[in-house]
């Protein structure tokens, strides 16, 4: 044995190592065994997890998917409300179809089904592109209808460039009948890049009206609560066919920055290749397609460029669903309301008279968006001074100048701002500003209210305005050349600025050749220059300048004073006068009550478009009794001048016993009172029956309509022939309180006239003022005409005086027939008209017929009678008598008054109507002293 082990131990030793080995072999083996085992069972219980995690992952795909597909579906519910009038309503998005997802891959028995939405208008463009199929317009007109049917009525325009006529948008022209620009076509190409410019200037405009957040027009619109601006869908028919570069470039910027201005593009590519897209040969690359948005191809099927493996089905409308749509859609748009702007919310109504109008006369009229919109005239920084405003019949105009009236009242006092307001329609809308017996409050702004007015006080008004600016002038002198400056320079000075306002303001030129419209023009053009210094300033409002375009638009005329332009909806041409060649944007407002407004003469970038408030006449009114109350102690009423309302005899009694009372302090000829002036201070229209020649008086002409059988077309009572006389007859009387006076009346009118036009109170009124009217009827008249004769030759100077009064005299006929001493009635009436005045003998006389008046007088007889007044004469009668340059056209209520030797010209007036028992009542008991 090595090492000195022994055999037997070696042995013992080899024995215990083979059973260390063997132990060691068994160990590992049932770990082997062991592991192999539970390795086994592990792996069953990961295989048992995966298949459930993967089966409830399937479970909960299927769930989201179920539940996803049922909020599209109550989504697209929410997008197509049929009848939708929240005026807020947007096409955002729309549906085209129904999109179908492969859904039994992830456990959902059936394919599902839902609805195809896309975003649009406001949100997004998009570009459809495939061959010029039936199925490629189909496309087209479900997306304009989809985007019609669900924007609110009157807030969407869809414009569309055709330049191959192709008439893609011809079943939607019903639409035109109810708004003329909720469809546009656009033909020739230096007209749709126009509209691009026009686009794009637009963007930059609304950006400024949201003061450049980076909200959307359609979250901005939600936040203020109503519409501002109007939704565009522009869309490009055979893109990019009559489309140059530059205008490529617009579309691609107008692309990128339209759709938050709420202008989004649809374009319509076709591939006339037929093979996709991007076979095109076009000069436009194709790769710059994605840049308009949402991409449509459809080639051999449809494809969302978004979503290319799902399937997706357009939905197009047949014709008879457009014309449905349509027929619905014009309904809707003809009954649009645009949204209410409270006057409260642009006005503090527990602010008033708060502000000098030394710089300038500031007033509010709307808001743009939730800005309240101010306009300031007056300014000498800004040099804006006069305001025009047109817009057409319905659209708000008489809205917006009570809104001006009403915001000017509540900042400034009467001792600040005086208006002049003056309405040549049927002034109904003045009428609250007056008082009445019901209701005696009234503007205390106003200083003249002209009800109907007509030229002739319209002209009256401007020659007072025109004296006012001189008197003026003479007391602003010493302290500069403004009224501004002078107030600043005089603080407790009161010098109110005057506004002028006119409605319908044309018609003082019309006709525009004759005196009146070029004395209307001449003061206007001066007032509109010279008046501002002085703090005149004005507003006119028309319907249409177009007639009078040549006279405002000349130069140094009219329009070029008017920088302030305010444009309610008109036609395109209408648009284009108010502001400036190729700015039509009133044209295109959709809603009644939305104007331009302008500052800047009329330049396109100057538009600010405004939502202008209601004006509530029940807030109003509140207003208006609010500063009578506080102002009626130091403020007279405004003069009224109704052109339409009869002049009644009981409104000219101040007249008289003002003529009484001068009569009674010394000898002076009586005056007949026979109307009124037309003018602001409503100044009687008085005839001096003075002892000289000629002082006799004519009335040519009918006194009343009166149709072919010779029936009065007017209303009875109300021939201001007999109305004129019986006027001068109580006013003459008057002036005799002595009772030295005689009237005679010679009726020949029948007893219908008699008895409609108070022939008989009149009797009766005369004779409880002392002074019986002896009546002479046709049996009498020879008689008479031989006494009246008899008492001018025997009479002497400064007898009783003694007035003839003939109603309707050529009724007598011809009066050459010669008695036995060769006299005729004709030779003793001139005796009477040529030598009666002298011999305190006046005769007043109505001639319905002109030719009976110039034969009873004679040749020669034009001096025997100095004063006339023409009713319904024509001018061709007037001329004959005035000469060929006088103008006169025959009018209610009106009558042309010439005294050859009082007045220089003749002069319209308002005649007196007949009497009636008010004016009985009136001239009973009115206080006429000794």
């Amino acid at each position: 044995m090595t090492n000195g082990t022994s055999p037997r131990e070696t042995q013992t030793l080899n024995s215990a190592l083979q059973q260390v080995h063997s132990r060691l072999l068994g160990s590992l083996d049932a770990a082997v065994a062991e592991i192999e085992r539970k390795s086994t069972r592990s792996l069953d219980l990961l295989r048992k997890e995966h298949a459930r995690s993967i089966a409830l992952a399937r479970n909960n795909s299927a769930q989201q998917v179920i539940e996803h597909s049922a909020r599209i579906r109550e989504f697209s519910e929410s997008v197509e409300v049929a009848d939708n009038t929240d005026s807020l309503a947007t096409a955002d998005f729309i549906r085209l179809g129904t999109i179908e997802f492969p859904s039994a891959k992830i456990g959902v028995n059936d394919n599902l089904t839902v609805p195809w939405i896309v975003p649009l208008l406001g949100r997004s463009n998009m570009t459809m592109v495939g061959p010029p199929t039936t199925e490629l317009k189909s496309a087209v007109h479900k997306i304009v209808l989809e985007t019609l049917a669900h924007t609110a009525p009157d807030q969407v325009q869809v414009i569309g460039y055709d330049p191959h006529l192709r008439g893609w948008l011809a079943p939607f022209s019903g639409l035109k009948d109810a708004s003329s620009d909720s469809i546009q076509s656009i033909t020739r190409t230096e007209d749709f890049d126009d509209l691009l410019d026009t686009l794009l200037t637009d963007v930059q405009r609304i950006s400024d009206t949201m003061r450049g957040s980076d909200t959307t027009l359609l979250d901005y619109r939600r936040e203020i609560g109503h519409p501002i601006e109007h939704l565009r869908l522009v869309t490009v028919f055979d893109y990019p066919d009559a489309v140059t570069n530059s205008m490529h470039q617009k579309l691609k910027t107008l692309a990128r920055v339209g759709p938050a201005a709420g202008i989004s593009l649809f374009m319509v590519r076709e591939n006339r290749s037929g093979g996709s897209e991007s076979s095109t040969t076009t000069a436009v690359p194709a790769s710059e397609i994605d840049a308009f948005g949402e991409l449509l191809i459809n080639d051999d099927k449809l494809i969302w460029q978004r979503h290319r493996d799902m399937e997706v089905r357009l939905q197009g409308p047949t014709v008879d669903e457009i014309v449905t749509v349509v027929g619905s859609l014009a309904k809707r748009l003809k009954d649009a309301a645009g949204p209410k702007i409270e006057f409260p919310s642009i006005e503090a109504l527990d602010r008033q008279w708060h502000t000098s109008s030394a710089d300038g006369i500031t007033f509010a009229i709307g808001k743009t968006g939730r800005d309240v919109v101010e306009v300031t005239i007056g300014d000498e920084r800004e040099q804006r001074h006069n305001l025009l405003v047109t817009g057409a019949v319905g659209q708000g105009k008489s809205n917006l100048l009570k809104t001006i009236i009403h915001s000017v009242g509540q900042r400034y006092s009467p001792e600040e701002v005086q208006m002049y307001l003056l309405d040549f329609k049927d002034g109904v809308s003045l009428y609250p500003y007056m008082s009445t017996t019901d209701a005696p409050e009234f503007l205390v702004h106003a200083q003249v209210l002209g009800l109907e007015s007509d030229r002739d006080f319209g002209l009256a008004v401007l020659e007072e305005l025109d004296a006012e600016r001189v008197r003026r002038a003479t007391t602003i002198k010493p302290h500069g050349d403004s009224i501004s400056r002078y107030r600043n320079q005089v603080p407790h000075a009161v010098m109110p600025r005057i506004i002028l306002m006119i409605d319908e303001f044309q018609r003082l030129f019309e006709p525009s050749d004759d005196p009146i419209a070029a004395q209307c023009a001449q003061l206007l053009e001066g007032i509109a220059r010279l008046g501002r210094a002085y703090g005149i300033h004005l507003l006119l409002a028309s319907q249409s300048i177009s007639g009078i375009s040549a006279l405002m638009a000349r130069e140094n005329g009219l329009y070029g004073q008017f920088p302030i332009r305010i444009a309610l909806k008109n036609s395109p041409q209408e648009a284009v006068n108010t502001l400036t060649p190729g700015n039509d944007a009133p044209a295109r407002l959709k809603y009644r009550g939305e104007a331009i407004v302008n500052l800047d003469y009329g330049t396109r970038e100057a538009n600010r478009t405004v939502a202008i408030a209601v004006a509530d006449d029940d807030v109003l009114e509140v207003l208006r009794r609010k500063w009578w109350n506080d102002a009626k102690d130091r403020t007279d009423a405004p003069t009224i001048f109704d052109g339409a309302q009869s002049l009644r005899v009981r409104q000219a009694i101040s007249s008289v016993q003002q003529l009484r009372l001068s009569t009674l302090e010394g000898p002076r000829a009586p005056t007949a009172i026979i109307g009124n002036l037309i003018s602001v201070a409503q100044h009687t229209a008085g005839v001096s029956f003075s002892a000289e020649p000629g002082r006799n008086f004519a009335i040519i002409g009918a006194g009343e309509k009166v149709n072919q059988f010779g029936s009065s077309l007017g209303l009875s009572g109300n021939n201001t022939a007999v109305g004129i006389l019986q006027s001068a007859a109580l006013s003459l009387a008057m002036q005799h309180p002595r009772g030295d006076a005689r009237f005679v009346s010679i009726e020949l009118i029948d007893d219908t006239v008699k008895s409609q036009n108070n022939i008989g109170l009149w009797h009766a009124l005369m004779e409880r003022l002392g002074f019986p009217v002896e009546v002479v009827g046709r049996d009498g008249v020879l008689d008479i005409l031989q006494q009246l004769s008899e008492t001018v030759t025997n009479a002497v100077p400064g007898g009783p005086v003694t007035y003839v009064l003939a109603f309707g005299f050529d009724r007598i006929g011809r009066l050459d027939t010669p008695d036995a001493f060769a006299n005729t009635p004709a030779d003793i009436l001139r005796t009477v008209l040529r030598d009666g005045p002298t011999k305190s003998v006046h005769f007043l006389g109505w001639w319905t017929n002109a030719a009976t008046y110039q034969a009873h007088l004679g040749f020669g007889g034009e001096g025997m009678v100095d004063v006339m007044a023409f009713l319904r004469a024509d001018q061709s009668t007037v001329q004959d008598f005035l000469g060929p340059f006088v103008t006169w056209s025959v009018r209610d209520n009106r009558a042309l008054w010439v005294d050859r030797t009082q007045l220089a010209n003749p002069t319209v007036i308002i005649p007196f109507s007949p009497v009636d028992r008010a004016d009985v009542s009136a001239y009973s008991t009115a206080e006429w002293g000794a």
